[in-house]
C-alpha cells in the first residue's frame, strides 16, 4: 500500500512539474486585431515572452514599427499611432500601442506614419512594396 502512494506521488509530481514546465516555456500568445480598415495587426513586447510571441510571426507583417527612447534605447509603450494612406487619405490605422511594438500587413503604397508620445509627434513616410517588408524605429527625445 505505501509503495502504490509513494508511486502515484512521484507520478503525480512528475506530471505536474512537466505540465508546469510547458507552460514557462511557451511564449505569450498574442490576439490577431483588425482596424476597422481591415488592417491585421499585432502589439505588445512588453517582456521577454511577449517579444518572442511577436519575433516569432514578424515575418508575417509587411510594416513593423518600434518605440524608443532616442539616448538610452529604452523601449516605450502607450505611443499613439496613426497611419494613413496617402493616395486616398483613408486612415487605415489608429491606435495607441500598449508595448514598443506594432506589426501591420498593410496594402501595397504610400503611407504617412504618425507617433506620439507625451506630446512630442514624430512622422514619417513609408512606401510598402508587394513581398516586402518595412521596418521603421520611431525615436523619442523623452522617457
Amino acid at each position: 500500500m505505501k509503495a502504490n502512494r509513494l508511486f502515484l506521488a512521484i507520478v503525480f509530481a512528475l506530471g505536474g512539474g512537466l505540465a508546469f514546465a510547458a507552460q514557462i516555456e511557451q511564449p505569450a500568445a498574442k490576439t490577431v486585431m483588425h482596424a476597422p480598415s481591415g488592417v491585421k495587426y499585432l502589439v505588445g513586447g512588453v517582456g521577454d515572452d511577449e517579444k518572442a510571441a511577436l519575433d516569432a510571426v514578424k515575418a508575417d507583417y509587411n510594416c513593423r514599427l518600434t518605440f524608443a527612447v532616442k539616448m538610452s534605447g529604452a523601449y516605450l509603450a502607450d505611443v499613439t499611432v496613426r497611419v494613413v494612406n496617402l493616395a486616398s487619405q483613408a486612415e487605415v490605422l489608429n491606435l495607441v500601442v500598449p508595448g514598443p511594438f506594432l506589426l501591420a500587413n498593410l496594402p501595397a503604397g504610400k503611407y504617412s506614419v504618425s507617433a506620439v508620445y507625451r506630446g512630442e509627434m514624430l512622422t514619417t513616410e513609408l512606401t510598402i512594396k508587394a513581398n516586402q517588408a518595412r521596418e521603421h524605429v520611431f525615436r523619442f527625445a523623452q522617457e
